[in-house]
């Protein structure tokens, strides 16, 4: 019966590995690797976030709402407006990349949900009027609750994801080396 060995590098090896390789490899590693993270925050804020129609705030809308709002596949706003913006599309990417800042940020798109702050949050109720009525709605704190959630499978999800990156540029690295050998 073959036997496979299995040598696990220990820490060191592995970060001199990686600072070995090229700046722009480290930088694609771990942009595919945070981005990764991020979906998996996202999954999990996606699972805690209300939807209209199972709050009961659907019974609310008037039959023109319903009517343009109709569609037993569509997804909710909430749930649609969620992205991931990753760090060079953020307002001072430049100046995070000239301190080597690799992220991605989760959060609503404010064109699709512009409610979302509301719906986390809480806010006072305004009943079709322009005068609060002086009762409180309650936030939900689904994003916030979903984040924390999120946390363990992203850190695990960025790490799996980096270590697969980084066997895959080590493998097409050495494919390249052996290339160029034989010319």
């Amino acid at each position: 019966m073959p036997q496979v060995k299995l040598q696990v590098p220990d820490f060191k090896q592995v970060v001199n590995g990686f600072e070995a390789i090229s700046d722009s490899v480290q930088r694609r590693v771990m942009r595919s690797s945070i981005s990764a993270g991020a979906t998996e925050i996202k999954k999990s804020i996606r699972k805690k976030t209300p939807e209209s129609r199972k709050t009961g705030t659907r019974d609310l809308w008037s039959k023109s709402t319903k009517a343009r709002r109709a569609g037993a596949n569509k997804k909710s706003p909430l749930k649609q407006s969620l992205v991931t913006k990753p760090s060079s599309k953020w307002r001072n990417s430049s100046q995070l990349a000239s301190k080597g800042i690799i992220g991605a940020s989760v959060g609503h798109d404010y064109s699709i949900a512009p409610h979302a702050h509301l719906v986390e949050e809480g806010h006072e109720l305004y009943a079709w009027s322009s005068e609060p009525s002086g009762y409180w709605v309650a936030g939900t704190n689904y994003f916030s609750e979903g984040q924390k959630e999120g946390a363990a499978p992203a850190s695990s999800k960025i790490k799996s994801k980096a270590r697969e990156r980084f066997e895959a540029e080590v493998v097409k690295a050495y494919k390249k080396e052996q290339k160029k050998k034989n010319g």
